[in-house]
């Protein structure tokens, strides 16, 4: 159903929510890309939902839900908590060197 947009450059990242839910993509996609983003989202920022992705789009395509939008400034707002991207990338990889 999204194909359109994404053939017509109106998707510009995508991301799973299967592992840590949308906190988590949301970080990942910051990290990756080096902006930050504010998310509104009044449910479960961590529920795992592999079905589901997080899209930064280019205008309205159509389908889902706004839930947030991303900012130039480097931070992470999750309605109340933020933290910079630098910080979610240093948690990243002191996670990964625990594994």
């Amino acid at each position: 159903m999204a194909s359109p947009s994404v053939s017509g450059g109106r998707v510009r990242a995508c991301h799973d929510l299967s592992d840590g839910g949308l906190a988590v993509a949301l970080a990942e996609m910051a990290i990756g890309g080096g902006l930050g983003g504010r998310i509104r989202f009044d449910g479960d920022l961590f529920e795992e939902r592999p079905s589901r992705f997080l899209l930064e789009v280019s205008g309205d395509i159509g389908i889902g839900k706004v839930v947030g939008e991303v900012t130039k400034q480097p931070v992470l707002d999750f309605g109340g908590f933020e933290l910079t991207v630098a910080e979610a990338r240093e948690a990243f990889f002191v996670w990964e060197r625990l594994l």
